[in-house]
């Protein structure tokens, strides 16, 4: 680094760097090396379900229980229903 500037107005600071073309490509070697990790980040948590994809495949199961659910009274009330006609 060199020609460091520094100048201080009223409410706010500003501050000026002349940086060596080494520097930079240490900073652009570093920024790169912190896109690939954000960009890992990003895709290990990616496997995971969106919200609506989720919100879907909630309300599926929930519909399939309820099939089951609605099956399964049918068939117990045509048994009594069949029960009752035979026994009277």
């Amino acid at each position: 680094m060199s020609n460091v500037e520094v100048n201080f107005y009223k409410g706010y600071l500003e501050a000026g760097i002349s940086l060596s073309p080494s520097l930079w490509e240490h900073f652009a070697t570093a920024m790169y090396k912190w896109k690939m990790y954000r960009l890992s980040a990003v895709h290990k948590t990616h496997k995971k379900r969106g919200f609506i994809a989720r919100k879907m495949h909630q309300m599926k199961k929930i519909m399939k229980r309820s099939r089951k659910f609605m099956h399964n009274t049918y068939k117990y009330m045509v048994e009594e229903f069949d029960n009752e006609f035979y026994q009277n």
